[in-house]
């Protein structure tokens, strides 16, 4: 390929970094309950700019439903002409009809998705103008509106929210829904009158049992909330969000005044009479000069407004409900509009359909909740007098009749939507986050802008995503940088509108269920993926400016331990290819809520933005890419790129103790590159990193643990500072401690104690890499100043060379009865059943390894030039192609046949070990990084074993009674010469086997001595002769 090729082939659209045009819903991921979606929504949608003045606008809807959102708000007022319209009530804003805003909706809501619309109404009108709203809808919309129950599982005890696929080209209204209930006692009701369903009910405009009190207007302030929250604890504030560039930043008191403000002028809310708005008319008194000083015009005319709508509003009338009229109320279905009254119990999260309550007097009271489709006012019929019958019979009579009648659930709590303001949802996410987030498992909540945003600003709705919350209404009149994340967020869908929320929010079976907790730092422990990001160059990044100067600014938008920013360096007076080479690395745990958002600054005019993007993290394509820019207001930008190279690494925590696998978990996370494949064309695997998970005790008097995370590189300093930072010592000095390796006795307490003083420069891994299943632990010690505690110091480390280690007595801090392995003694994770049974009663198998975990840790040597071992936690059933295909993907060398390489298996007869040499040292071989088991020792007699590609590695490792290692050999260059090779050298000894000594060595030894490392075959030791050379 030529230059000018390989460059076109870089600047082709199907090669971008992002493509959202190209992606199609796939409609596997639409089978689920709406419940699972966060469905795009937009907040007064009629509304052109302010929230307090300028002109409404029908086209708003049209255009929002063309960007593909879902979810559209109506408020409605009584109209003076009978007819309803749709406006800001108690604002400057103008009026628009309601009609005409439905047939455009009409229209426009399947241009650009099929998957349904929901038309959010906020309904201030009158019972009349109700009806006509009813009317009208029907007119209008007719068969795209659903008016029934469609599906089976609606008539089932346990109902559920039908999926978006179910729902296709369907337009569901919410609104608040009237609740019928049986009064009692129950009267004598005629048969027929029941199959009519023409039965002596009454509406109450109350809650049943076991649902939520409805409300005309279904948003809740943060005083309704305060109802709820009034028995919590105080609680310290939230912690402080990282705020995203281009988000409204208000002063503390400044977003006072405004909350004040916006408080009153939200009392609109509640009526439903005068809907008339006074001209706002500047204060001319000295007072009023006096309270409106240092505030700003919006903040003067929001307190003026609020002043109006007070005035204005009468008396509520004291009815047991609010009015809503049946024909309205009727067509409401999937989509209750309901106040927040707190979590309900786990049982009573689905209602029943039916409930029989029998008490101790002659009467039974029948309770059951169904849609009315009678005027408001039911007809009574008398029961006939040919037969008298018991209440009891006659109400068991009338269950059995209801029952095959097969009525909807109607009231069912799955079908309820709360709405929340913003202050509200954050209180609620910050007291309850776990009890949130599983509510909204079967129940839709809708958030919105708080009434500080009366300039059309946006909330970050991150927080509320990462707490479940489906719809999160914005103000899509105003292109900020929250519009792009949206935008972003649902542009991976396909732009269809709904996008399936995290798997860890409701999939049961995903490892961080029930444990996914958005705001606590505990998320940090979980393995996270590693972005690698350089940006090279950008190409036309400043339209119509070509001597600008500038640079980038790189961030992660996302849940608050995700959140960072970063700037490159300022490249002067060239905006038409600025080459800034910024190389960084972004950690990120909550792949599905991340996004990166590249945005090109002009340093000569103090960073304002000139030209930015922002894309799902999960969504970037790997390698080297352009990605398109667009302006501010997040529209494309012709001919405008930024030339990037990404590379993802996947965190891997190797637990040194099994404890700490309930606190560490591995996730794969989910990258669209991965599943959205050409056909014929494999993708790039995820690099993995790995963070070692250590314990190092002796910090604190009562020997409590710290946790240490770690790297392959990491030294013993390292280790050490790490370790006091975590235990508050950040005054010490690592000079005044040494960290001690010690081994731990096997239950028998046969084997001695060892110790051994690891040098500050040591790779702290090199030590782990010869426990090899035996018990060890860190021991971090003071130095002390007295010559006893000197002199203790200095027999370890006189006792050999660095590496060294002594026999000593029993530690103090080794207890009775709390010893343990390198393992727990009790399976974790999943059980093995059988297989680990099986395991159990193995012969052969060393003591201290019978009741280990379902995962064990085990290090494999001679992996590459530059890396002379892999330490891995695999499972117990693995075998030896299981281990080699790990050792690869962690060597970075996936494109290598693992079917090419053999493990081998090199032992050393532990009766030939001089007495004065202890364990420690005789495994210090890794740690001075070498590839020989045999030269430390050459008296020694060691065993080399190839394992089969389908033996059990655990096993093996654990039938070691000495020291030992495995080793990854090439099979062509080992294996097939081996046995040539092995022949001639059996004939060679057998010949001069008088003058000659033979034993059993290690493949290393035969390098040392100069011969070629060969095998005979699997399972066979190889015999020659080691005699002195």
């Amino acid at each position: 390929m030529s230059f000018e090729g390989f460059t076109r082939f870089l600047c082709d659209p199907v090669n971008f970094a992002f493509v959202p045009e190209t992606i199609e819903p796939d409609e596997e991921d639409l089978r689920y309950p709406l419940s699972h979606y966060y469905i795009n929504s937009s907040h007064n949608t009629y509304l052109t700019g302010h929230q307090l003045k300028g002109p409404s606008s029908s086209e708003m809807y049209r255009q929002v439903l063309l960007t593909g959102c879902r979810c559209v708000e109506l408020d409605c007022w009584d109209g003076d002409d009978g007819l309803p319209l749709i406006y800001h009530g108690h604002t400057l804003v103008s009026k628009i009809g309601f009609r005409q805003v439905v047939e455009i909706i009409k229209k426009s809501a399947f241009i650009t998705s099929d998957l349904p619309v929901i038309l959010s109404i906020e309904n201030h009108c009158s019972l009349q103008q109700q009806a006509k709203m009813a009317q009208m809808f029907k007119t209008v919309l007719g068969d795209l509106l659903v008016t029934n129950f469609l599906f089976e599982a609606d008539f089932s005890d346990s109902p559920r929210l039908p999926c978006p696929l179910q729902m296709k080209n369907k337009i569901l209204i919410k609104n608040k829904k009237m609740i019928v209930d049986v009064p009692t006692p129950l009267p004598m009701i005629d048969r027929g009158a029941i199959q009519r369903g023409e039965t002596n009910l009454t509406l109450h405009r109350k809650q049943s049992k076991n649902s939520y009190e409805s409300s005309t207007v279904d948003e809740v302030e943060d005083d309704d909330l305060d109802e709820f929250l009034d028995d919590e604890e105080n609680e310290e504030d939230d912690q402080e969000e990282v705020p995203v560039r281009g988000e409204k930043d208000d002063s503390p008191k400044a977003s006072k005044r405004a909350e004040k403000s916006a408080r009153n002028i939200k009392q609109q809310d509640s009526l439903c009479s005068d809907h008339s708005v006074e001209q706002a008319k500047p204060s001319t008194s000295k007072s009023a000069s006096k309270t409106n000083e240092g505030k700003t015009e919006d903040e003067v005319l929001y307190a003026q407004l609020a002043q109006n709508a007070i005035r204005n509003q009468q008396p509520r009338k004291n009815n047991t409900g609010v009015q809503i009229a049946p024909e309205l109320s009727d067509i409401v279905i999937y989509m209750q509009a309901t106040k927040f009254k707190g979590f309900p119990p786990v049982e009573g999260i689905q209602s029943p359909r039916l409930i029989v309550e029998d008490p101790p007097t002659s009467t039974t009271s029948l309770s059951f909740s169904t849609r009315s489709r009678t005027p408001s006012t039911l007809l009574s019929t008398p029961a006939p007098p040919r037969r008298q019958r018991s209440s009891t019979q006659l109400s068991q009579e009338l269950q059995s009749e209801y029952l095959s009648s097969a009525r909807p659930n109607a009231t069912a709590t799955c079908y309820q939507v709360t709405s929340l303001n913003e202050n509200a949802a954050k209180k609620l996410m910050k007291r309850h986050p776990a009890k949130c987030i599983s509510y909204t498992r079967d129940h839709l909540i809708r958030t919105y802008p708080s009434a500080k945003h009366y300039d059309s600003s946006n909330f970050n709705p991150i927080n509320c995503w990462a707490h479940g919350m489906q719809m999160v209404a914005l103000n899509f009149q105003t292109p900020d940088v929250i519009m792009a994340v949206n935008q972003a967020m649902f542009e991976q869908s396909g732009n269809c509108g709904y996008q399936l929320k995290p798997r860890c929010l409701w999939d049961e079976s995903h490892l961080l269920y029930n444990k996914f907790l958005p705001l606590s730092k505990d998320i940090a422990g979980h393995s996270a993926l590693l972005l690698n990001l350089t940006i090279i160059s950008g190409q036309h990044v400043y339209p119509n400016t070509h001597y600008a100067s500038l640079y980038v600014e790189i961030e992660v938008i996302g849940i608050h331990n995700d959140c960072v920013r970063e700037k490159s360096k300022v490249v002067q007076r060239n905006s038409v290819n600025p080459i800034w080479n910024h190389t960084t690395q972004l950690r990120i745990a909550c792949v599905d809520l991340a996004f990166l958002r590249i945005a090109v600054c002009d340093s000569g005019q103090n960073g304002r933005v000139v030209a930015h993007r922002v894309v799902p993290v999960k969504c970037i394509r790997p390698g080297f890419r352009h990605l398109p820019l667009r302006t501010s207001t997040n529209l494309p930008i012709d001919n405008a790129m930024i030339f990037l190279r990404t590379r993802f690494e996947q965190e891997e925590h190797i637990y040194l103790h099994d404890d700490d696998s309930n606190s560490y978990c591995n996730l794969e996370h989910t990258l669209a590159y991965r599943t959205d494949l050409t056909p014929n064309l494999s993708p790039t695997p995820i690099l993995k990193k790995q963070i070692f998970v250590l314990r190092i005790t002796g910090a604190f008097a009562d020997e409590t643990a710290i946790t240490v995370h770690s790297e392959s590189g990491s030294t013993v300093k390292t280790v050490m500072q790490q370790a006091l930072l975590n235990a508050g010592k950040n005054a010490d000095q690592v000079e005044e401690y040494v960290l001690i390796e010690e081994s731990l006795p096997a239950p028998s307490g046969e084997d001695p104690i060892e110790q051994r003083v690891l040098p500050l420069n040591e790779p702290i891994m090199d030590a782990v890499a010869c426990w090899n299943g035996s018990m060890r632990r860190f021991v971090l010690r003071k130095k002390g100043s007295d010559p006893s505690s000197r002199a203790w110091i200095t027999s370890i480390i006189k006792s050999g060379t660095g590496g060294s280690s002594t026999s000593v007595s029993p530690s103090p801090l080794i207890k009775d009865g709390h010893v343990k392995s390198a393992s727990s003694n009790q399976l974790h994770g999943r059980s093995l059943d059988t297989d680990a049974e099986h395991l159990e009663v193995t012969e052969g198998l060393n003591p201290r390894a019978r009741s280990m975990g379902d995962t064990f840790l085990v290090c494999v040597h001679n992996v590459s030039e530059d890396q002379p071992y892999a330490i891995l936690r695999a499972g117990i059933n693995s075998t030896a192609a299981d281990i080699i295909r790990q050792v690869f993907v962690k060597a970075r060398r996936p494109n290598v046949d693992d079917a090419e390489y053999v493990l081998v298996e090199e032992t050393c007869d532990d009766t030939k070990i001089n007495q004065g040499q202890s364990m420690l040292q005789a495994l210090s071989l890794a740690r001075k990084r070498s590839n020989d088991l045999t030269p430390k020792y050459p008296n020694n007699r060691t065993t080399s074993r190839v394992l089969g590609p389908n033996e059990n590695v655990w096993k093996a490792q654990s039938r070691w009674k000495s020291m030992g290692r495995f080793v990854l050999e090439n099979r062509k260059d080992t294996v097939h010469a081996t046995l040539e090779k092995g022949r001639r050298v059996e004939s060679t000894t057998s010949s001069s086997s008088s003058t000659t000594t033979t034993r059993k060595i290690s493949l290393s030894s035969v390098r040392s001595i100069g011969l070629p490392r060969k095998f005979s075959k699997f399972g066979k030791s190889l015999t020659m002769d080691a005699g002195p050379k």
